[in-house]
């Protein structure tokens, strides 16, 4: 399975100073912090442990989020891949260029991770708390959260998210209820200038 797809299929720490508040407020703080924006772009590096494997995957790409329209991931190494994550279903690109998509109606673990991202990258935390348990700390330029799914189902497959970040989202660590684990950091992260090329605006249009 491609390395993108464990982000989502398994689909956020930096150190602050920060005293715990009400869960709800803290919420209320983070999507203060958190940029909304109607496009945001960024680089990331995926380290995905396996308990079969004594070294890590790593997977390099970026990442192009368009309001109203999804997330877009772009792995350069190891080797080329395209996932476009929506509201409603999440769409690979073959090795031909033709699309698959998958209902995500018909997958809560694809649902789960997809709102997680989506969230964060609107700026609506608050609407995490129907999936998830949520832990957080709130600084004056940083937060953290831990989610805790609330689903047994769910909580089989991915038993915490942890998630950090300040105006943007920093890090994402995925902690599967087989022991695997999933980190992934993002940089160069930025709202201006962002935009995006002719094939770049082709797999939004799906």
């Amino acid at each position: 399975m491609r390395p993108v797809l464990g982000i989502l299929t398994a689909a956020m720490w930096v150190l602050l100073m920060a005293t715990p508040v009400k869960a709800d407020a803290a919420l209320i703080d983070i999507g203060r912090l958190v940029a909304k924006n109607a496009m945001v772009c960024a680089d990331f590096i995926q380290s995905k442990s396996l308990r079969v494997l004594k070294r890590p995957l790593i997977s390099k790409g970026n990442l192009k989020f368009v309001v109203e329209k999804g997330i877009l991931w772009q792995v350069w190494v190891p080797f080329p891949t395209q996932v476009l994550v929506k509201k409603d279903a999440l769409i690979r690109w073959n090795d031909d260029g033709q699309p698959r998509r998958l209902s995500l109606e018909s997958n809560p673990v694809f649902s789960a991770l997809s709102r997680v991202f989506l969230a964060v990258f609107r700026g609506e935390i608050s609407a995490l708390r129907d999936v998830f348990e949520i832990q957080s700390e709130v600084g004056p330029s940083n937060w953290r959260m831990s989610l805790t799914p609330r689903d047994d189902r769910l909580g089989s497959v991915i038993s915490q998210i942890s998630a950090s970040g300040g105006r943007f989202l920093h890090e994402l660590h995925i902690q599967e209820g087989n022991g695997d684990r999933t980190l992934i950091k993002f940089n160069n992260v930025n709202a201006e200038p962002c935009r995006l090329s002719t094939h770049e605006k082709r797999y939004f249009a799906e």
